[in-house]
């Protein structure tokens, strides 16, 4: 669910480094995660645990600024360029095919049940 988000911040400018660091500790933060790392290990584990995640996070996150800048990478360019990996005949059948599997389980979810009758009741 994070990745949408981390490609609109792209899109919005946000430097690579800090989108891999949303990545990272986004998920591994949140409250469920959370709570049950100190149910099961206690306090001081959660405490070791959020200092590793968001110190590697952190770090890996000017790694990859620090990578992007040296191998001269442009994001805008392959940003721009990812709307043409699939041809547009792939793009429209898989469209199709989502919207019928929907439509069916919707159907089968919703529609009137018919009860069953015995020939001897």
């Amino acid at each position: 669910a994070s990745t949408p988000i981390a490609a609109g911040l792209m899109l919005a400018g946000v430097s690579p480094g800090a989108v891999l660091v949303f990545l990272l500790a986004g998920p591994a933060t949140n409250m469920a995660t959370l709570g049950i790392v100190r149910k099961e290990l206690g306090t001081k584990a959660l405490v070791s645990y959020l200092v590793g995640v968001v110190g590697v996070a952190i770090l890996f996150g000017y790694a990859t600024n620090f990578l992007v800048d040296t191998f001269a990478i442009n994001i805008d360019a392959q940003l721009a360029a990812s709307n043409e990996l699939l041809p547009p005949v792939i793009a429209w059948a898989s469209g199709i095919a989502l919207a019928v599997i929907i439509v069916a389980d919707l159907w089968k979810r919703f529609s009137p049940k018919q009860e069953k009758t015995s020939c001897c009741s």
